[in-house]
């Protein structure tokens, strides 16, 4: 099912300005990594292509996140489409399916690898599963969803009893859209 992340571009409140306001070293930085990154992306499976040697065009999740943030800041033409794909995408690889597994609220390492914890794919912490990817995915997404609110589709506004903005609060509520 296809989520609508981003509010189209139409709406009346832009970033477009927010690369242009920054240093100009770090202007050229942002805009050589971006320019690097675009080369990288795949925008039919909405994933950066990994660039290990051994990666054989599978794909990578940590970096599509962060090149996400990226997509959003640069707020170009069609950037805000395919930050709304990589995130529903990292959103939809998240594991949620048993809550006593250790990788539990973890993320893919890439969309191509089998399910962790599988005869195929045994559960082997930084082999088949990072703990620390939840935390790195979701300071991106907090970072995005602090920065970047006014792009958010109401969707994909954080619901909770307390008001926080958590990312499990977040993918808990997106895939019950």
């Amino acid at each position: 099912m296809r989520v609508a992340v981003l509010l189209a571009a139409s709406s009346s409140f832009t970033l477009a300005s927010y690369v242009s306001s920054m240093p100009k070293n770090a202007r050229g930085l942002f805009k050589e990594s971006m320019a690097w990154m675009d080369t990288l992306y795949d925008p039919a499976a909405g994933y950066l292509y990994e660039t290990g040697s051994a990666s054989a065009l599978r794909h990578e999740t940590r970096s599509s996140g962060w090149y996400a943030v990226g997509l959003l800041a640069r707020n170009g033409p069609g950037d805000v489409h395919e930050a709304d794909k990589i995130i529903t995408n990292i959103v939809h690889g998240q594991y949620n399916k048993d809550p006593l597994q250790y990788w539990f609220a973890e993320y893919q390492q890439e969309p191509e690898e089998p399910e962790v914890g599988s005869v195929y794919y045994p559960a082997e912490i930084h082999h088949s599963f990072d703990g620390n990817w939840r935390y790195d995915m979701c300071s991106g997404v907090d970072f995005t969803q602090n920065t970047y609110l006014c792009l958010l589709a109401p969707s994909w506004q954080p619901r909770s009893s307390s008001g926080s903005r958590s990312f499990h609060t977040l993918s808990a509520t997106k895939q019950q859209t």
